[in-house]
This record gives C-alpha cells, structure tokens and sequence, in this order.
C-alpha cells in the first residue's frame, strides 16, 4: 500500500514540475466567478517565499516529514503566479484583488502602533486618507498608508483592491497575519530592506487588517542565519494557538527568501546545510500546526515568489497544497484551465471566499491520484 502510494506522488509531482517549467503568464478567465458565500471555518494560509517545486523533490521530502505528509494525504496542484515584475508583491495584491494587478515597492503593511521616521503609523494613515483622528484603530491591527498609491495604479483592475478582504469582512471573517521577509531587524531598518507584502492579500479596500504582528515581535536574533535573525516559531505557535472562529490567518515564513537574498555570501556547502536546517525548521513548525487542527479547519501552502534556481531551470509555478484532517492524497483542479494539477491564482481568490463550501469550490479535487497524474479525467 505504502509502495503504491509513493508511487502515485512520484507521478503526481513529475507531473507538476513539467507544468511549472512551461507555464504562461497569469491571465484573467471569461467564466471567473467570485462567491460571496463564505462559511465559518478556520483558514490557515502559510506562504513561503521563495519554495518552488525544486524543494519537494522526493531526495528533499526525505528529510522533511511532515512536508512530505502534506504531499502524500493533501491535496497539491501548480499555481501559476506569474506577475507583470514576477514578484511577490504583485501576486499578494493579485490574491487580495481576484485579479491580475501590480505591487509598489513602497506600498507596505506596518502595525497601527509602529513608529516610523517619528510618526505613529496610524496618524499617517489618517493623514493620506483622510480618517478621523478620533475613529479608532486597536493597537495590533495592521495598516497600508499606501493604499492610495496601489489603487492608482490598478484602477482598471476588475474588482478592486483588497476585494477578498472586503467580503471576507462583511461575512465577519476575523482576518490576520503573522510574519514577514524583512531583510534585518530593529526599528532602525532600512526603509528598502523592509518586505511586508503579505498584509496585501487580506487588507479591505480601506488599507485594514484586524489584526497581526509583522516586526520584532515574531522573528529573533541568530548570529549564524542570514541577516542575524530567523523566525520566532515559538511565537508563531503561540499565535496560532488563539483561534477565533471563523477566521483566516496567513503566516508569512521568510528564511528561505532571506537565505537566497543573501545566498552570494555563502560557499555552496555552507549553502546547502543552511537550507536544509531552515527546510527543517519550517517542517517541524508545520506538524505542530497539522497535529493540533480539527475538522473544522483548512490548511493551504503556498509560494508568492519561486527561488533564483527554480526560475532559473524555468520551475515559475507556485506548489499549493491543501490539508484537512480528512484528506486523502488528491491533486486539485481548476474548471478555469484545461491542464490537469494546474490552477489560477484567482482560482484561490475564490476557493478562499468558499473556505467552508464542500460543493462549489472553485478547485475541485481529484479523488483518484493515480488517474489525475496520468492526464486523464475522473469519474
């Protein structure tokens, strides 16, 4: 039985790393439909700039247990997250919009209580907006003082900035985000060295999450790991812990982007130890969080960004996987391609606004692995 299945993941993802070197551009689908019906259910994203499908390879999956679970029992597919900049920020803002849309650089997430440059973060976001210096902002909510800049430049765009946040607001879905990619620590840092594009994907159309923490309070100090910091898990677990129903919380995990962004530092032995120790940290942090979900609880992982070596070897699809505490090893499918294992961003848009829906999800599952990775339909 174990022989059998490993075989149908070795197809499965043979499958998906053709697709993910031969993908094209994100495009807008005629029959797109968003729904508005969002059920109360726990959603967990976790998105891991710079995993690509080279890091799931069978030789890596080894080493990582509870990754390897995930590509066994839950539901994977290829996500094409190719951008006009092939950025991460444009992909978040294309999530967060349902539509193919552009990022700023400039255009970041900061806590309602930073301070930057000696302004509290709130006050300027009254400032650019507007806002009434009396309407309240809770300290730990997350803010976009840019969001004027973003919309400009996607006001042709079909839906309109930060839409999913807008629906999943109105059906009283508590929205958060934890973690960042920043490259360095303290208030002090550079302005350019700041990566808080996460928030993007979950903010209203207003610039808003409800609630999140981006800065010190979920990385530390690590003199050996790139930048001298790595990610507080034990914070991120203790974040998680706090479920509040229904809710979607995205977790940000950046020390493999900040790896490949300082990997020209590094022999390639040191390199290769430093990935494998920072894949591992990810994979016992992600058990934790498989071993205390319910059944009322989704997990979806995802990359916004593929590694220097995948889009070198033209690897430029995003791996998705899907878990609940039911499944079963299934590929997903998008009625809005024609190409098995290969879905849309916006098809996630979607499927995250039917997060409690078992009928009309816009990525369906194949239930027979084994079939989806051969290329052929199911019954």
């Amino acid at each position: 039985m174990k022989l059998r299945k490993a075989a149908c993941i070795v197809g499965i993802f043979t499958l998906l790393l053709e697709l993910s070197t031969s993908a094209g551009g994100m495009e807008v689908q005629n029959d797109q439909i968003i729904n508005y019906a969002v059920k109360p259910k726990l959603v967990t994203v976790v998105s891991i700039p710079a995993l690509s499908f080279l890091e799931l390879r069978s030789e890596q999956l080894a080493e990582l247990p509870h990754f390897r679970r995930l590509t066994e029992l839950g539901a994977v597919g290829a996500m094409n997250i190719r951008t006009l900049n092939r950025s991460m920020r444009d992909v978040y803002v294309s999530l967060g919009s349902g539509a193919p849309s552009i990022g700023i650089a400039e255009v970041q997430a900061f806590a309602a209580k930073d301070t930057w440059q000696g302004i509290r973060m709130s006050e300027l976001m009254n400032r650019y907006t507007g806002r009434s210096p009396g309407e309240t902002v809770e300290a730990d909510s997350l803010l976009v003082p840019g969001i004027e800049m973003l919309e400009r430049a996607n006001e042709e765009q079909a839906y309109g900035t930060g839409v999913l946040g807008d629906l999943l607001k109105e059906h009283g879905v508590l929205r958060s985000v934890f973690g960042s990619s920043d490259l360095g620590m303290g208030t002090g840092l550079d302005e350019k060295k700041l990566r808080r594009y996460s928030p993007l994907m979950l903010m209203d159309s207003g610039g808003f999450v409800d609630k999140g923490a981006l800065g010190d309070e979920v990385i530390t100090a690590a003199v050996d790991r790139p930048y001298g910091m790595r990610t507080n898990y034990a914070q991120l677990r203790s974040l998680s812990d706090k479920k509040m129903l229904p809710g979607i919380t995205l977790f940000e995990l950046g020390d493999l982007y900040r790896l490949y962004n300082d990997k020209e530092h590094y022999s390639t032995e040191r390199f290769s130890a430093l990935k494998r120790q920072v894949l591992r940290d990810m994979d016992q942090w992600l058990g934790q969080l498989m071993s205390g979900m319910t059944e009322v609880e989704s997990l979806w992982i995802f990359s916004p960004e593929v590694n220097g070596e995948a889009a070198s070897a033209k690897a430029y699809l995003s791996p998705i996987l899907h878990y609940t505490t039911d499944s079963r090893g299934e590929i997903l499918v998008s009625e809005s391609t024609l190409r098995q294992g290969m879905v849309t961003a916006q098809d996630f848009t979607s499927t995250l606004l039917n997060c409690g829906s078992s009928n009309d999800d816009h990525l369906r599952r194949c239930t027979d692995a084994a079939t989806a990775a051969a290329g052929l339909e199911t019954t």
